[in-house]
């Protein structure tokens, strides 16, 4: 059995770290400075998740944006996956969100991206956007994404 997990506030001293597990996580990471660049903006944040003494196995970036809030990133490395970090994450931007004040949350994610649509589903996220070709790999067929939508103005924090 893993170890408990607990999800913590990162900023832009964790930006080296953030990269790091994103890397982990997606062929196409941000640098530490692309994600220090967006730690810095108004609204932004960051969130690890940690195990023992602070091993971070996974993160969320976010930002709030007037009366809406964005999931920009969010990832858990391969050997920590379907444990439930990736949905303690998202409650975790959820609940930050919803403090915020924050009517609704929105994403990005693949159109093939089965296991994290599922995720966003389960929570209530509904698509409301397709953009084609958004992904771009190396060597590999573009993918479209699909932006999903959570509202929020009736709930209450997770």
């Amino acid at each position: 059995m893993s170890e408990a997990t607990r999800i913590v506030p990162a900023g832009v001293p964790h930006a080296g770290v953030l990269s790091a597990l994103q890397t982990q996580c997606f062929d196409d990471a941000w640098s530490p400075s692309s994600i220090a660049e967006v730690l810095v903006s108004p609204g932004a944040f960051a969130l690890l998740a940690v195990q023992g003494d602070a091993v971070p196995v996974g993160f969320a970036v976010a930002r709030v944006a007037g009366d809406e809030s964005e999931l920009l990133s969010l990832g858990v490395v391969a050997s920590q996956r379907r444990k439930g970090i990736a949905k303690m994450l998202l409650a975790s931007v959820i609940e930050r969100a919803v403090a915020a004040r924050s009517r609704a949350l929105f994403l990005e994610v693949a159109e093939s991206n089965d296991a994290a649509r599922l995720l966003y589903g389960a929570r209530g996220f509904t698509a409301v956007g397709r953009r084609p070709d958004y992904y771009r790999r190396p060597n590999a067929v573009p993918i479209a994404a699909l932006t999903l939508r959570l509202l929020l103005s009736s709930r209450s924090a997770p």
